[in-house]
């Protein structure tokens, strides 16, 4: 998957940087689908649309049909100066989503998670 997302944003123009947030926040929201989504179903489907909006523009869609789950909704603060020690596990996939991407909007439609990421060079 992640590879296709790779070949995608290089596909558009992205410099290695962004082709590595791209991966970056792709990799977190597919994790988590996988881990906490289709925890309790062995497994479940996954699909990612791209959808090319010009030279370094690109929208990734990613369904799943695991329980609803809006991420934006799971906001938590991330104190990134506090001590390792001091910080709590996880939190930090909402986190990465806002600052490295442009767009980020979730909606769900009949039995399936829609969780839409633009990412504009720049």
């Amino acid at each position: 998957m992640l590879e296709m997302i790779r070949h995608e944003a290089e596909r558009v123009g992205f410099e290695e940087p962004e082709v590595k947030q791209i991966e970056l926040v792709a990799e977190e929201v597919l994790v988590n689908i996988i881990t906490h989504g289709y925890s309790g179903q062995g497994s479940g489907d996954v699909e990612i649309e791209s959808e090319p909006l010009g030279r370094g523009k690109l929208k990734l869609i990613i369904r799943d049909h695991g329980p609803a789950f809006n991420p934006l909704e799971q906001k938590k603060k991330v104190d990134c100066d506090a001590p390792l020690e001091e910080r709590s596990i996880g939190g930090l996939g909402l986190f990465f989503m806002e600052r490295l991407m442009n767009e980020v909007t979730y909606t769900r439609e009949d039995d399936t998670n829609i969780l839409t990421l633009v990412k504009l060079a720049g």
